[in-house]
């Protein structure tokens, strides 16, 4: 038994000295726990303002493309105004030309009708029909031998 009571402070110590070091874990988990916990505050911290400032970028892509799609859209209106306009100009321009066309044949019939040619002549070398021609004759050569 002695052997016991003398062991017994022994063993107390050595439980105190367990304790000690157990909280000296503890304490320790604690703090690095908490040094890591502050540091991945921080590194999200850093990661929101990332985050914020490629939100804003994203924000004005998305706001100048929307200036790009209504500028385009506006210019695409126009072009097409313009080519509208451009086809109608042709198409008047294609009837003026006709028009200048035909005046030409008519005043070349005319001419020929004066100088005396026949109907046929006039018709072949103008593009008239023969009842085109013959009226042509009857109505400028019948004014010129009437003054």
């Amino acid at each position: 038994m002695e052997l016991f009571l003398t062991s017994a402070p022994m063993i107390l110590e050595k439980s105190i000295f367990g304790i000690l070091i157990l909280i000296i874990a503890i304490f320790i988990i604690i703090f690095t726990a908490k040094a890591h916990q502050t540091f991945i505050r921080v590194h999200i911290e850093e990661i929101q303002k990332d985050i914020s400032i490629i939100k804003n970028q994203v924000e004005f892509i998305s706001n100048h493309n929307t200036t790009l799609d209504q500028n385009f859209s506006s210019s695409q209106k126009e072009l097409n105004e313009l080519g509208k306009t451009i086809k109608f100009i042709q198409t008047e321009m294609g009837a003026r030309t006709d028009e200048m066309v035909s005046e030409q044949k008519i005043n070349n019939a005319i001419d020929m009708a004066k100088l005396g040619s026949t109907v046929e002549e006039i018709s072949l070398k103008t593009g008239l029909d023969i009842s085109q021609v013959e009226t042509i004759i009857r109505f400028h050569t019948s004014g010129d031998q009437n003054s």
